[in-house]
């Protein structure tokens, strides 16, 4: 009996240990449910936080979008405005400067056209006197003034030419003797260029003069080695080389 008696009680500890147990085991559970569920919750939380910064972030960049997009047009419209009064301002620029132009070449043509009466306003009325009196050659059969020849496909002026008996005379006229058209006068002259356009007058002697406002040193030098008069204008005209070349 007392046998029976000792496994009841030792079977009731059991089942009080087993109660025991699945108490605590009720209540870690329980715990853990509450933090999972305290978890959730945060989790729950913290996605809801981080849409509504996506959400506030994805107006921002939409926000900032439409201003760049209103920046962009706005700097687009001003530079096609500023693009705008530059090409009318470029169309005023190239009227003024076309109608400048127009105008510029017309005093041009009529500064050259008067330039072209140089060797009849400030050389001719004195020429044949002069060449008379330093040459001795009188009574010119004909004078040429700015006369155009044609000859073998080619054209050329010539400012004043005086025939004589035995002797014609070129004088070419120029308000400045740059050396450019020295050494091309010169190369005229060395080459016996001026009988092609003038056959008839062959056989006759050729002097030759170079009429200009100035001469410079260098200008003088090579127009003398080359047997060319260097001529100052009327009313005091000079022949400024003359006794150089009477020397030689």
């Amino acid at each position: 009996m007392a046998e029976v008696v000792e496994r009841v009680s030792e079977l009731e500890r059991m089942i009080k240990e087993l109660v025991y147990i699945q108490r605590q085991t009720e209540m870690k559970l329980a715990s853990f449910i509450d933090e999972m569920k305290e978890f959730k919750e945060e989790i729950r939380e913290d996605t809801r936080k981080l849409k509504e910064e996506m959400t506030k972030f994805k107006e921002e960049i939409r926000e900032d979008t439409r201003k760049f997009k209103e920046e962009i047009r706005e700097d687009t419209r001003k530079f096609k405005e500023e693009m705008m009064e530059f090409k009318n301002e470029m169309e005023e620029f190239k009227d003024f400067t076309e109608k400048n132009i127009a105008s510029l070449n017309k005093k041009w043509g009529e500064l050259a056209n008067r330039l072209g009466t140089i060797a009849e306003d400030l050389v001719l009325p004195c020429f044949p006197e002069t060449v008379e009196k330093y040459l001795g050659l009188k009574d010119p059969e004909m004078i040429l003034p700015n006369t155009i020849v044609k000859r073998n496909g080619k054209t050329k002026e010539f400012d004043i030419i005086v025939i004589y008996s035995d002797t014609v005379v070129l004088n070419e006229v120029k308000a400045t003797a740059t050396e450019k058209f020295i050494e091309s006068f010169v190369n005229f002259v060395r080459e016996g260029e001026f009988f092609e356009y003038f056959p008839h007058l062959e056989g006759k002697r050729l002097l030759t003069f170079l009429s200009a406002m100035s001469f410079s040193e260098k200008a003088l030098d090579i127009l003398t080695q080359n047997g060319i008069y260097a001529v100052t204008p009327c009313p005091d005209m000079k022949i400024i080389n003359f006794n150089h070349l009477q020397s030689e």
